[in-house]
């Protein structure tokens, strides 16, 4: 679906001109590949997931389709946007304090001591005390990526979590109005993803 140095490549040649919305307008109309490939895999993964993650498989690849669109909307207008604005550069200076958000909110549904058992582990579910730790969590990271030269990045990363809350659980715990300038529960999922895609691609 992506080759990363060869995007990146295309990336850095593309930015001088101002032609990122042309870079990403061809890999978005690959973006059917992208889905195709997690649904395989959540399909796969499926006979290992407790009852209760089995039912939230649909809310996860509703999440999936959500990024995919926000991303991808006008072809790449979003992230060629983002990119453009020093949006990577805002995350990585700020890879500490997000890691310090996401610490100090989610480290308690971690165990301890996790062992081989898979039942040690965390389960992926949205209850209404999950979205409240993901609204701490995202308001702090924005807080800090606020702090950045440009607005931009802050306020697309914000827009992105309001779209993506709207086919969560979350959107039935909270109402919190966007003209509040804070970010709402979507999914730390959510968050990782887009990190990972858009600091990968810089």
């Amino acid at each position: 679906f992506v080759n990363y140095p060869q995007i990146k490549q295309e990336i850095e040649l593309a930015k001088p001109n101002g032609n990122l919305d042309v870079v990403f307008r061809k890999y978005c109309r690959k973006s059917h590949h992208l889905r195709d490939c997690i649904t395989n895999f959540t399909e796969t993964l499926e006979p290992c997931l407790s009852p209760h993650e089995r039912g939230s498989k649909q809310t996860f690849l509703d999440m999936l389709d959500s990024l995919i669109k926000f991303v991808c909307f006008k072809e790449g207008r979003h992230i060629a946007l983002f990119i453009a604005e020093g949006g990577p550069e805002c995350l990585m200076s700020n890879e500490e304090n997000i890691q310090q958000c996401l610490n100090s909110t989610f480290s308690h549904y971690i165990p301890q001591e996790a062992g081989d058992n898979t039942n040690d582990f965390p389960h992926f579910q949205l209850g209404q005390s999950e979205c409240r730790d993901v609204t701490k969590a995202q308001k702090c990271i924005v807080d800090h990526l606020e702090k950045c030269s440009d607005p931009t990045p802050a306020n697309i990363i914000n827009s992105l979590w309001l779209y993506i809350r709207k086919v969560t659980p979350c959107q039935q715990f909270e109402r919190v109005s966007s003209d509040a300038g804070l970010p709402t529960a979507s999914s730390v999922l959510a968050l990782t993803t887009a990190a990972l895609l858009i600091t990968t691609l810089h």
